[in-house]
């Protein structure tokens, strides 16, 4: 960190007093794991869209979820880690869920209370009522699980093609629109796809969250911009202890992966990029004999 002292301070203070001057105090910091669906055990979920690379089967999930209870792990809801003293971070997670799949509630919520373990669930308001996903009893019923409840957005799309205006005005409908069915405050947002800049940051704060879940791997710290690792279909349990005991080089190698897709991105545009990444997986299928 550079530290920025002004003439008057560097004449007028010793060396020692300078520097403890602009020392910061110890931050927050934790892994924020990302879900997305889960799938039963048995079933061969095909890469059709971005979506099914991030399915999860259930077994993979109990497993990650058993190390983390053997392993004396607690999980934490997104205030409790912004609030939690420095000193008391060393052995937590942040668990979140994106997109509002119907298996949110029917495999993942009695896993997680089985072991009494909380999480939070972003909810893409679009998606709500929709087949595969979670209706509105059933966002309700999260809530009363004892898990919390966040946004996803109102629809589920790139909100850096949206003006600063339009983008304020569609995160803050979605927050009401959750607020008014559940009477609860919604607080955070998680951005939907991954997409953002500094524009749509900025206009999540404008529409009254308290702070913003990217995609970009690496470990949270406290702030309004919170950094997650995914966890994907192809996450082994290796990676998945390595990401929560945050050992810093697999957390970096995913961080890179993510940032070189998100550039290839750029280039070719997202549809491109999508048909290349099920191409591959395709590819990918045949050779392991998954796939004719």
């Amino acid at each position: 960190m550079v530290l920025r002292l002004s003439t008057h301070l560097s004449s007028s203070l010793p060396v020692a007093s300078r520097l403890d001057k602009k020392i910061p105090p110890p931050q927050n910091t934790t892994v924020i794991l990302n879900y997305h669906r889960l799938h039963q055990a048995g079933v061969d979920v095909h890469a059709c869209s971005s979506g099914d690379f991030y399915a999860l089967g259930v077994e993979n999930f109990r497993q990650q979820m058993v190390f983390l209870r053997r392993n004396s792990f607690k999980t934490l809801l997104l205030g409790e880690f912004l609030t939690l003293p420095a000193s008391e971070n060393s052995r937590n997670v942040v668990i979140t869920f994106d997109d509002g799949y119907e298996s949110d509630l029917t495999i993942a919520v009695p896993l997680l209370r089985q072991l009494g373990f909380r999480a939070v669930f972003f909810i893409c308001v679009e998606h709500i009522d929709r087949p595969g996903y979670l209706s509105r009893d059933q966002v309700k019923q999260l809530l009363a699980s004892g898990m919390s409840v966040q946004s996803h957005g109102f629809f589920h799309h790139d909100l850096t093609r949206l003006s600063y205006r339009k983008a304020v005005e569609e995160l803050a409908r979605a927050r009401l629109v959750l607020e008014r069915m559940l009477n609860t405050k919604i607080s955070y947002l998680a951005i939907p796809g991954g997409f953002t800049n500094e524009r749509v940051l900025s206009a999540a704060l404008a529409a009254g969250y308290e702070a913003i879940c990217t995609s970009l791997p690496g470990l949270a710290r406290g702030g309004r911009k919170l950094n997650r690792v995914a966890i994907r279909r192809s996450t082994t349990q290796p990676e998945f202890e390595a990401y929560v005991r945050r050992k810093r080089i697999p957390i970096l190698a995913n961080s890179l992966r993510y940032r070189g897709a998100s550039r290839l991105k750029q280039i070719v545009g997202v549809n491109h990029y999508e048909a290349i990444k099920l191409r591959l997986w395709q590819r990918k299928r045949k050779s392991l004999g998954l796939e004719k």
